[in-house]
């Protein structure tokens, strides 16, 4: 078992590395650059009407990586594949902020644009998860397959020495640190009580022994239901947040044959 997950690990690092090497592209628009792949349907008479599913990336000690490319490939569908590389340490910020918000928006329906989706469903894991969350209040129509999100994000990323994350999701309050946590803390629960838009279906997979439930995931959950956002949980016994990774795919793979 462990030799045939490891196998499969290095087969999907390889498929990404490949991938980027050969596909990846960047987005300009409002003076911001983002990274990503973009995978069409290899029906190409009806690819038009194929679900789009758009891949949020979790955060890499060792910088920024594309996720699930891999795990996707046996879903014959459209897919779009972001990078978040924001920050000196190239770890991201969760693609958010005003500006950072309108580029992928602008990017996402370009290609919702050029597709014509069936359906259009967010995933991610971690710092992917919030993300995923987070544009699934922007976007319309949206199914999301999230795991062990970050709720609290100004706090999360507080943690780090490096504020550069922090602070590129609050321009014009570099200088008051309080202030940007406030805000980068808010900025999804602002989307759960106010966006006019919202997710057709939320389906998140966590654990409630790890640290991100009391810290992040029992409140969102509370939110998320007191706007009577429609939510399907699979709730795991796993003691360490890194461990979302090794059950993540599992799910993911679960759901998305259910949804499409």
């Amino acid at each position: 078992m462990k030799r045939r997950n490891f196998i499969h690990k290095v087969f999907n690092r390889l498929y990404t590395i490949l991938s980027t090497m050969i596909s990846e592209r960047t987005w300009h628009y409002d003076g911001i650059n983002i990274k990503y792949i973009w995978v069409r349907s290899t029906d190409k008479d009806c690819s038009s009407r194929k679900p789009l599913i758009v891949s949020f990336p979790a955060c890499w000690a060792n910088g920024a990586k594309y996720n699930y490319m891999g795990t996707l490939k046996r879903f014959n569908c459209n897919k779009l594949f972001l990078l978040d590389d924001a920050g000196n340490d190239h770890c991201g910020n969760y693609l958010m902020g005003d500006r950072y918000e309108r580029a992928v928006s602008a990017l996402i329906n370009h290609v919702i644009d050029k597709v014509n989706p069936s359906k259009k469903i967010f995933i991610g894991s971690s710092k992917g998860a919030s993300s995923a969350l987070n544009y699934s209040f922007l976007i319309k129509g949206v199914d999301a397959i999230i795991g062990a999100p970050q709720y609290r994000i100004g706090l999360y990323l507080n943690k780090r020495s490096d504020k550069s994350n922090l602070l590129s999701i609050v321009e014009g309050k570099e200088n008051d640190l309080h202030l940007a946590i406030k805000e980068a803390d808010s900025r999804i629960e602002s989307k759960i009580y106010n966006s006019v838009i919202r997710p057709t279906h939320i389906y998140i997979l966590y654990s409630k022994n790890e640290p991100h439930y009391e810290e992040h995931i029992r409140e969102l959950l509370r939110d998320l239901r007191e706007n009577n956002i429609d939510v399907e949980e699979r709730v795991m016994d796993y003691p360490n947040h890194n461990q979302i990774a090794e059950f993540f795919p599992a799910y993911l793979i679960e759901k998305l044959r259910t949804i499409i």
